[in-house]
């Protein structure tokens, strides 16, 4: 009969279950004597949307061997250790989710990390340590220390009660998995303002705004370095106004650790149109904004000259000309003084209104996310 370390206690960190064994007393994992190889702090589960790190504490270096099952695929009883430290390194279990090895040393909180999991996925790890490297048998090593948890989903939506529209905006969130594992990280935000086609109620119709840019692609399972913000206009609202965005942007750094000098704006069609409108009425907030498919205020464009720009159009546009956008880049590069940055207007010859899936997946060549993350608000 296998010894497992099962005891554990739940808090909430940065949206993420920490789910710890976290025992006393008689506890199995405590230090055991000079043979040891797990030290007092229990082994505990931060986790992730698709993967999960084990951090630990060893007193001696070791081989630390991981398997996880889904839930409902998970043994009956739990596994003893030798079956545990086989399937770790074979790399392989029958109904296992992952099973690895990782080498830790004894020098403070080390972590492993668990990936290519199943987001929103419960799960059962089972960990057991092998000394390594001539060390004296560990008196534990027969011990299978046992962590559950759930992983977060890729994307969420929640809502806020907007007062410039009287309307509660829903909105798709998703955050880095290096966001989600620390209570601290400051993290730069990326909102995306969806098209004409995607206005819903917020709520049951908020997949709508799933089917274009950023939330299309965190859904097909892209990471981005963002917290990425994707809001549904109310069908009730004719388009995106420069208050509603500013008080989404008031309201997700409230709600999430946001680097405040790394707040960029993004929208195709109507949430291009937005984009343009809300650096002009905020020029102090956003580091860089990517609007496509879109048209703008020229004669006010000026008050947007050190927002740093880059814009795309299709030269074929039936929907929404691109004079849209070539008359708000001639109006930014006509600015007295200049613009502390030259906008860029990338035109897509040939292409018609849809000239943001090439450019939100960058099929066409232009990496817009790293372009963004170069730019820095200063502090005011």
């Amino acid at each position: 009969m296998p010894l497992v370390a099962s005891c554990s206690r739940l808090a909430l960190i940065a949206g993420a279950l920490l789910l710890a064994a976290a025992c006393s007393g008689d506890d199995p994992l405590a230090p055991a004597g000079p043979g040891s190889a797990w030290a007092a702090t229990s082994p505990v589960a931060i986790n992730g949307a698709t993967s999960f790190d084990t951090e630990l504490s060893l007193a001696r270096r070791a081989r630390i061997g991981v398997v996880v099952y889904a839930l409902g695929s998970a043994p009956a009883s739990a596994p003893d250790a030798g079956s545990v430290r086989t399937a770790a390194l074979a790399g392989t279990a029958v109904g296992a989710m992952r099973a690895t090895t990782r080498e830790v040393s004894a020098d403070g909180v080390r972590r492993i990390t668990i990936d290519s999991l199943t987001a929103g996925a419960q799960y059962v790890a089972y960990l057991v340590a092998t000394p390594i490297d001539g060390d004296p048998a560990v008196t534990d090593s027969s011990t299978v220390v046992e962590l559950r948890g759930t992983l977060a989903v890729r994307q969420a939506s929640t809502t806020f009660q907007a007062s410039s529209v009287n309307a509660a905006i829903g909105y798709l969130w998703y955050a880095p998995e290096s966001y989600r594992k620390s209570s601290t990280e400051q993290t730069p935000l990326l909102v995306f303002l969806h098209g004409s086609g995607e206005k819903g109620n917020g709520t049951t119709e908020l997949n709508r705004v799933r089917v274009h840019g950023p939330p299309r692609l965190v859904h097909e399972g892209r990471e981005f370095p963002f917290i990425v913000v994707s809001p549904q206009l109310p069908t009730s609202q004719g388009g995106w106004s420069s208050g509603l965005v500013k008080q989404l942007i008031d309201t997700l750094q409230s709600r999430f650790r946001v680097d405040a000098s790394r707040i960029y704006v993004t929208g195709l069609s109507l949430g291009a149109m937005g984009t343009w409108s809300f650096a002009l009425a905020h020029p102090t907030v956003a580091a860089a904004v990517v609007p496509i498919a879109g048209s703008g205020n020229p004669g006010s464009a000026c008050n947007m000259r050190n927002v740093p720009v880059w814009a795309f159009h299709g030269d074929n546009d039936g929907t929404v000309n691109i004079s849209g956008s070539r008359s708000m880049i001639d109006a930014l590069n006509a600015c007295v003084p200049q613009p502390g940055e030259t906008p860029r207007f990338t035109v897509y010859a040939g292409v018609g209104h849809d000239s943001w899936t090439r450019t939100y997946s960058g099929s066409a060549g232009h990496d817009v996310y790293a372009w963004l993350l170069t730019h820095r608000r200063a502090a005011p």
